[in-house]
């Protein structure tokens, strides 16, 4: 399919998604700027907080919505992304050792893997998705709401309560949990994922983007934005879980507001593969910011530098892309491209 036949609203949303995720690692993971400001600042960076925090299970949705009617796995797209995540995680390590002058041939060899859970759990759920799609294409329509709300219960809301209930007593409770043994591990699981996927299917089978309209959906995405918030200046332990119901609703809902847009716009759509690059490299750059630009409580200050991490970063991801594209396009022709797509038959 050409880039200019994509719907342009879901690509721009593969953007946003893509920068939400420079402001959640410049907020606490990377950069730590939340603990390092006071006052309006930290109080604005945390309501971005709220509304970026939905940007991994958006990414899948966008999946699940996509490939709802796909029968097949492609061997080769899910190769090529492993090979890119290994790749990019060596090269930064060799830049690292030379910017530092210190060479750790361990850390660099360890790098070759592609130790990044996303991408992992993204592969395994490729390798699933066929077979989710053809069950939720067997059900009813009544049966697949029913089948949601049962996995939604099972996979997001009691484990979040437990994670509450955790978090409110200061106990843990090994084996109470729906998830694993460990609890629900905020949402880092395959069964998170397939969760998620399984909610994008059920938007494009049901029909909800054109079912409900604008109006709801605003006053929805502004509530489970306050809610979020709220709930971190209560309980900031479970606030952010990716498996926590309002997470997966606010990621719900701000993908059926971009669907609903529906456009074409070839630049958007050329941009927008960046987003998985920006994913993979964002760190390093956030990380070396944190070494050499010193972070000041000053709202006018952390505002410009995050604007500029956000463009800056995304703009080297487009670069970065491209110049990944015309090397894997001759690379991985010989090899990578001829690997078998795998089609899931129904008899």
């Amino acid at each position: 399919m050409l880039q200019t036949e994509r719907n342009s609203a879901i690509e721009l949303l593969r953007i946003f998604a893509g920068l939400a995720i420079i402001v959640l690692h410049f907020n606490f993971w990377n950069l730590h700027v939340v603990d390092l400001t006071t006052g309006l600042t930290q109080k604005v960076l945390l309501i971005l907080e709220a509304i970026c925090v939905c940007a991994v299970n958006v990414f899948i949705l966008i999946s699940g919505y996509c490939s709802a009617n796909s029968r097949k796995v492609n061997v080769s797209r899910l190769v090529n992304l492993i090979i890119q995540t290994s790749a990019f995680s060596f090269i930064f390590a060799v830049l690292g050792s030379i910017m530092h002058d210190s060479w750790q041939i361990k850390r660099i060899i360890g790098s070759l893997l592609p130790v990044n859970y996303y991408v992992i759990l993204y592969v395994a759920l490729m390798f699933i998705a066929p077979f989710i799609n053809i069950v939720m294409d067997r059900l009813s329509k009544a049966c697949m709401k029913k089948f949601i709300w049962i996995v939604m219960c099972v996979f997001s809301i009691y484990p979040t309560l437990i994670d509450v209930l955790e978090e409110v007593l200061g106990k843990t409770f090994m084996g109470l949990n729906s998830i694993s043994i460990k609890g629900s591990i905020e949402g880092y699981t395959v069964i998170n994922f397939m969760l998620i996927y399984t909610m994008g299917v059920y938007i494009r089978k049901s029909d909800l983007v054109k079912k409900i309209n604008n109006s709801i959906l605003k006053i929805s995405v502004i509530s489970s934005i306050v809610a979020i918030f709220i709930w971190h200046e209560i309980l900031p332990k479970s606030a952010y879980n990716y498996s926590s119901p309002l997470v997966i609703l606010e990621a719900c809902i701000i993908f059926m507001i971009f669907a609903k847009m529906d456009f074409k716009q070839r630049f958007i759509n050329f941009v927008a593969p960046a987003s998985f690059t920006c994913f993979l490299i964002h760190g390093y750059f956030l990380i070396w910011i944190g070494k050499y630009v010193p972070i000041e409580d000053s709202f006018c200050y952390v505002m410009l530098l995050l604007s500029v991490c956000l463009v800056g970063i995304y703009v080297v991801s487009v670069v970065v892309m491209m110049i990944w594209n015309f090397m894997s396009k001759h690379l991985f022709a010989v090899v990578v491209d001829k690997l078998p797509i795998i089609k899931v038959e129904e008899k």
